[in-house]
């Protein structure tokens, strides 16, 4: 199973789907017995049912080619099952996913096609009340503040680890391939998708969201203490985050307490640093400021994410992993290692079985999500919110706290800002 899940994970970066297939025909015609089912054709079968049960419609609904070779598979499949004697060894297994691949195949031509943008995104998350980051800030009043400061910051977490957990869970591996530029492009199969919205763009969406979020929620407090107090309120919701091995959302509002429209404000940045963590009076509790820069670290690029590493590597499931150390995992491995070996052709192992690592390990984790019931008031808190866009909230932060010193120190201020933030979402939010 491991084996097959591993080659299912890595063929998109060495052919296109008819290709693949035509492969694994041409493999199981090797091993045709009279009268016999050969353990390496039940294997092909089981493969092939696994791929078509997972990616049917990614593959093959709108892949001719691809879809004409998985019917000829199947009817051979028949014809085998049908000569076979049902005592022979085997036989039994191969009539079961021979029927697998027919339940998957037929019912589906008629099905309609893939779903667009839209409608896809609002299988992942509800996206008739999921805000856009470009829409205009709507004035919140003080109630909604006071209202969202009250909740249980663990009940806030919880909630937003309810929404990423949907969001990766649903993670395409071939999604991450194509993202990270790793990919064989079968121009047939996606002429048909690219109107769909692809998983890691969802994923990415959202984690931009979150971070626009936590930005705007802060800016919305007309004074320093106000804004003091709602960053106190996600450096709760953070450590919460942390606790429960979300660090994909954890990072989301770490980028956004650390951006440069919340780090500019020189007096709400005073009050972080005279404010401490905890007000029971305990040995350890460190100042706000000292408690974002200790979260900061734990996600710093410093030595690749090691700290971070450690923690996941530390962490119990349920976890969800940091998508964009994955993605970057993934670009190293593309362009540090070449696909075939010269002068023999051959394919690169080696390459193969360090992407497969990678799938397996966040299948591993997307098999075991965390489970949390819905809360829809909270939820309400945070979707029907929206969001102000990057520039709109540094326009925000120079109206609160306008410039008070030379224009080029300042943009040369913002500049090492933005290097120095070691997220990578700044900008146009992308990996």
């Amino acid at each position: 199973m491991i084996f097959s899940t591993a080659l299912l994970s890595v063929w998109p970066k060495y052919a296109t789907a008819s290709d693949f297939l035509g492969v694994l025909l041409d493999l199981f015609d090797e091993f045709e017995t009279p009268g016999q089912v050969h353990p390496i054709q039940l294997r092909i079968a089981i493969l092939v049912s696994t791929w078509t049960s997972t990616s049917f419609d990614r593959d093959f609904r709108c892949n001719k080619p691809a879809l004409t070779l998985l019917k000829v598979f199947h009817s051979t499949l028949v014809l085998l099952t049908s000569s076979t004697n049902s005592n022979a060894t085997h036989a039994t297994s191969l009539v079961r996913y021979t029927n697998l691949i027919g339940d998957k195949l037929f019912p589906r031509l008629s099905e309609p096609p893939l779903k667009h943008r839209q409608e896809y995104n609002s299988t992942l998350v509800d996206s008739e009340i999921t805000p856009t980051i470009f829409q205009t800030i709507r004035p919140k009043s003080q109630s909604w503040c006071e209202a969202f400061l009250a909740i249980d910051s663990a009940s806030i977490a919880a909630q937003l680890t309810y929404l990423e957990s949907r969001i990766f869970c649903a993670i395409d591996p071939y999604d991450l391939f194509v993202n990270a530029g790793s990919c064989k492009w079968d121009k047939v199969g996606m002429e048909s998708r690219r109107d769909v919205l692809s998983t890691v763009d969802t994923s990415v969406g959202h984690f931009n969201f979150v971070s626009a979020w936590v930005i705007t929620r802060v800016l919305m407090g007309r004074k320093p203490k106000s804004r003091a107090k709602m960053i106190h309120k996600f450096i709760q919701i953070a450590l919460e985050l942390k606790s429960i091995n979300n660090f994909n959302t954890l990072m989301s509002v770490i980028s956004g307490l650390t951006s440069t429209p919340i780090d500019r404000l020189k007096q709400t940045q005073t009050l972080l640093q005279q404010q401490h963590l905890y007000s029971d009076g305990r040995d350890s509790n460190p100042t706000l400021f000292d408690a974002i820069r200790d979260l900061e670290r734990l996600m710093s690029q410093e030595k690749l994410f090691s700290r971070y590493r450690k923690a996941l590597t530390d962490a119990p499931c349920p976890c969800i992993p940091y998508l964009g150390v994955i993605t970057r995992d993934l670009i190293y491995i593309e362009e540090g290692n070449k696909d075939v070996l010269s002068p023999t052709g051959e394919v690169n192992l080696s390459k193969a079985v360090m992407i497969a690592d990678i799938v397996l390990t966040i299948q591993w984790y997307q098999d075991r999500p965390h489970q949390i019931q819905r809360d829809h008031g909270v939820l309400g808190m945070i979707l029907e919110s929206t969001a102000l866009t990057t520039e709109q909230a540094y326009a925000l932060s120079l109206e609160l706290e306008p410039r008070q010193v030379d224009s080029v120190e300042v943009v040369e201020k913002v500049a090492l800002g933005k290097k120095n933030s070691g997220f990578p979402f700044q900008g146009k939010f992308k990996f």
